[in-house]
């Protein structure tokens, strides 16, 4: 995502507002453009996964989403 002061904090309230719980984030690779961020959860049962990751991918703050089973 973009190294933004604001878009962390964006991307782990749409995650949570997604349904997910028990979180983990990572950052790595930070340079003056881009961060890395990695977010790890539970979701709970009645939440769809792609529905998730579409509305975070839509976030323009967002580069690119991977999704790791």
């Amino acid at each position: 995502m973009k190294n933004d002061s604001t878009s962390l904090k964006t991307i782990q309230k749409m995650f949570n507002e997604g349904g997910f719980r028990k979180n983990t984030f990572s950052i790595s690779n930070i340079n003056d453009n881009r961060i890395t961020v990695e977010l790890e959860g539970v979701l709970s049962a009645e939440n769809d996964i792609d529905s998730v990751l579409m509305r975070i991918a839509e976030n323009a703050a967002v580069v690119e989403v991977r999704r790791e089973d």
